[in-house]
């Protein structure tokens, strides 16, 4: 209640609850009491923005480029008024900046909402946060959740930067580590394949991850072979390298090595 002198035709109302209906009625008072009152008028205050984030963000599942997420809604009562939906933001841990990807989402169920984040990079780690908003603009942004997409196969083929017979019976192969942004997972090791050009067929010796060569042994005689190296992960193996083509030596050769004494 608020009472004014007989000369004001107003008043203010102050400390009221954000969008919240009120009903006023205006009566006329004298020596005697309070009159009739007038019809009343119902008004609500206006909106805000929510006072308290979405909560309970949390990861439902991940792929090698998705991500799906979900979370509560924010209470009826922390709204502060026409809840419009909720805003999306990611991006990748450890890049500045990287949240220029945000998806927006109407309101669709009272409780529980979820997306899913598409077009992501394989096994990259990103942040999420979620917010809710109205006409007035976002309330506070949630606790953010990191989240991992799969692993996937290599996008690159090892490059083979020396191959060699050793023997008439052996080839040394020697590759170059595919980089650590091309290998979307935890990288097992690199298979070298090879087939003689007597066979249609290949065979594959495996190595470690931290292995770059390897010594194939047990070829056939003065024969030419075709090598090719492979990287995989858990989810499988990547491109394969360009060809490279070497022969094994004659059998009996030998290789002479001549030193002359220096003059003194």
């Amino acid at each position: 209640t608020s009472t004014t002198s007989a000369s004001f035709r107003q008043a203010m109302f102050s400390s009221l609850d954000i969008y919240t209906n009120y009903e006023i009625q205006v009566a006329g008072i004298n020596q005697n009491g309070e009159g009739a009152r007038s019809i009343a008028l119902i008004v609500r205050t206006d909106e805000e923005m929510p006072s308290a984030p979405p909560s309970n963000l949390r990861v439902l599942n991940q792929t090698s480029t998705s991500i799906e997420i979900a979370w509560d809604g924010i209470p009826v009562e922390r709204m502060h008024g026409v809840l419009l939906g909720y805003r999306v933001a990611y991006g990748l841990l450890g890049i500045p900046g990287s949240n220029a990807s945000l998806v927006q989402i109407d309101v669709a169920e009272p409780d529980t909402y979820q997306q899913t984040l598409t077009g992501l990079r394989k096994y990259s780690s990103y942040w999420i946060t979620v917010t809710g908003f109205t006409s007035i603009g976002d309330g506070p942004v949630s606790e953010p959740v990191n989240a991992t997409t799969d692993q996937h196969v290599p996008s690159v083929a090892p490059f083979i930067n020396h191959a060699t017979n050793l023997s008439s019976t052996s080839i040394l192969v020697q590759w170059t580590a595919i980089p650590t942004g091309h290998v979307r997972g935890v990288l097992l090791g690199y298979r070298v394949y090879f087939k003689s050009v007597h066979s249609t067929a290949y065979l594959s010796n495996q190595t470690g991850p931290s292995e770059v060569r390897v010594l194939l042994r047990g070829l056939d005689v003065y024969t030419g072979y075709t090598i090719q190296v492979a990287a995989f992960t858990a989810k499988g193996e990547g491109p394969r390298s360009t060809d490279v083509d070497v022969s094994t030596e004659e059998d009996g050769m030998f290789k002479l090595m001549f030193f002359s004494k220096a003059n003194t």
